[in-house]
């Protein structure tokens, strides 16, 4: 939808307001969906203090899911290296990795 309206707007389809406006509501609902947001969220946050231990209790498909919950992209070279982490937000804060990721 944010994309839909940016072309509308750069194509002159709607103006600079309506723009502004589907912004504005864009950047509330994902607000909503920060888990900050959710009580629910709040509760289980120290959970991850033994996240070591989690992780080895999960199953290949539940590391999969999480994983991708986590992280727009884990990308490899040839080699298997790990060359660039492009994590969610709100990951990026969590982890310490700056807005968009970061490449090696």
């Amino acid at each position: 939808m944010a994309v839909v309206a940016g072309e509308s707007y750069l194509d002159g389809h709607i103006s600079k307001a309506e723009f502004d406006e589907q912004a504005l509501y864009l950047t509330r609902q994902l607000e909503t969906l920060k888990p900050s947001a959710n009580p629910a969220a709040q509760e289980i946050l120290p959970l991850l203090d033994d996240f070591d231990n989690i992780w080895m209790q999960l199953t290949n498909a539940e590391r999969r899911g999480l994983l991708d919950v986590i992280f727009e992209g884990l990308y490899f070279d040839h080699e298997g290296m790990l060359r660039k982490i492009a994590p969610h937000t709100p990951f990026d804060a969590l982890l310490g990795l700056p807005e968009g990721g970061i490449t090696y």
